[in-house]
């Protein structure tokens, strides 16, 4: 009885012990994400938005299981609830829970399956399944299946948990009359529909706007976007736009190689030297048509483009210009800093009628042309707090942003800039997440040493290990 006893209470301590230590890793644990990739991982932006949420946030996967990208969807919620306490995800398979899923689409006015709904007291962002995943369909057309190129999610899911608890939301107007892109546009090579998508993505409302329409940039305009314009500027129209800057205003300028818009001289205010050529590098490109950027200089807009490349389409210079004599007060000079550079081997071409184009010393310049520049007048540190700087990006290429230009990290170099202007540095996010294909090849031999360890070695391993322990009871 006694012997009982005591066993009793043995089994009684261990299982208070177990709860204790389970309890106590469920409250405090600690997590590691050791995979190479790191595909789920969170970034800086999201900690932050996630970090500022104070109310409970509900989040229905509406989607039937199986479905490409459902997984992945379902494994970076978890990351958000584990770094978030509030949000609580709920999983509903439409095709099963009918009675269910027809309450959701009534409530939330949706017409179709496979979304995610993120709700906070009311107020709700629906995010369609094809938002997440980018799918390669061209395999299609060979017979085989699309193929999944990268995953969206972290940026969707972050943007719209910024709708829901933010106020307001930052416009951005497209400057159209010129012949600039239209972000409803489609078409490859003119159409900046994905651009504009991006943009939407991350809480940014897009309006568009023509000065031959309008005596003043609107007051809600937080940026202005001027992509590929194609005629030249009028007087008055500099004068809008050098209105608009002076008041503190935020421009992003794509501007083509080989057109002359008028902007050099405008730009010149701003210490920014337009070049009136295209930047060639033969060492980062493929066809000569493309200039490959690794090169990236210090600025919160390329914190997370080093390492990664954009591709520029036949891009001309763009420099910070060397300060004057005489120099203006610190406050009210424009600070330009390069953000993306050729190699050393790159030159300016002058030029463009030459096939192949051939560097000329005699008359071009060499080295690491810049193509991209960001331009600050009044910052934080040298003004009030309460007056925001005015800020101007100008890129030496407009269609490695088109529909039919984004490669690489192009839309991220883009959203990067762009949220520097609207002063959203802690927004400046990751680049998608391209999914790596993994795949095990064997070769014959391999694959009957295989066979071989699997069919005899496992079964020979456990009968060895019974036969030792059995001896070792017989002694």
């Amino acid at each position: 009885m006694l012997f009982g006893l005591n066993m009793t209470v043995v089994i009684v301590l261990a299982v208070c012990l177990f709860g204790i230590v389970n309890y106590l890793s469920f409250r405090a644990h600690i997590r590691f994400d050791l995979s190479n990739s790191q595909f789920y991982r969170l970034s800086e932006k999201t900690l932050a938005v996630l970090d500022s949420i104070s109310n409970r946030v509900d989040v229905i996967v509406f989607a039937e299981p199986g479905r490409a990208g459902y997984d992945d969807i379902v494994s970076l919620l978890d990351e958000y609830c584990c770094e978030q306490p509030r949000i609580h995800v709920v999983r509903i398979d439409p095709n099963r829970d009918i009675a269910r899923a027809d309450q959701i689409e009534k409530q939330y006015k949706i017409e179709s399956e496979n979304v995610v709904i993120f709700d906070l007291g009311g107020r709700s962002r629906v995010v369609s399944e094809k938002d997440l995943v980018e799918v390669d369909r061209s395999p299609v057309k060979e017979g085989k299946s699309p193929v999944k190129v990268a995953f969206m999610g972290e940026q969707v899911f972050t943007s719209a948990l910024q709708s829901i608890i933010s106020d307001t939301r930052p416009v951005v107007y497209f400057l159209q009359g010129h012949g600039e892109g239209d972000p409803k546009n489609f078409d490859p090579k003119a159409g900046y529909s994905k651009c504009a998508a991006a943009i939407k993505r991350d809480n940014i409302e897009i309006k568009t706007i023509t000065l031959g329409e309008t005596q003043k940039i609107p007051d809600d305009c937080m940026a202005l976007i001027v992509a590929g314009p194609a005629k030249k500027f009028s007087p008055q129209e500099f004068d809008l736009l050098r209105n608009y800057l002076n008041s503190n205003g935020r421009m992003l300028l794509l501007l083509e190689s080989m057109r002359n818009v008028g902007m050099r001289a405008f730009l010149r205010e701003w210490q920014v030297d337009l070049g009136n050529d295209i930047v060639i590098d033969k060492t980062r490109t493929l066809s000569g048509r493309e200039l490959f950027v690794t090169k990236y200089g210090q600025h919160p807009i390329t914190r997370n483009l080093h390492g990664t490349s954009s591709i520029m389409y036949l891009p001309r210079s763009v420099e910070p210009l060397a300060p004057s004599k005489n120099e203006t007060p610190a406050a009210d000079r424009p600070h330009a800093t390069f953000l993306a550079t050729a190699s050393s081997q790159g030159w300016a071409e002058t030029d463009w009628t030459h096939t192949p184009m051939k560097y000329d010393p005699a008359t071009e310049k060499a080295g690491e042309l810049s193509v991209a520049v960001a331009v600050e007048r009044g910052m934080a540190g040298e003004l009030d707090m309460q007056i925001h700087p005015t800020r101007l990006v100008v890129f030496g290429d407009s269609t490695f942003v088109a529909n039919g230009g984004l490669a690489g990290a192009n839309m991220e170099f883009l959203m990067a800039s762009l949220n520097w202007l609207l002063e959203r540095e802690d927004m400046i996010v990751a680049a998608p997440r391209a999914y790596d294909e993994s795949r095990l090849l064997l070769d014959r031999n391999q694959i009957i040493l295989l066979g071989a360890i699997l069919v005899f070695g496992l079964p020979l391993a456990v009968m060895l290990i019974g036969v030792v322990v059995w001896m070792f009871r017989r002694r």
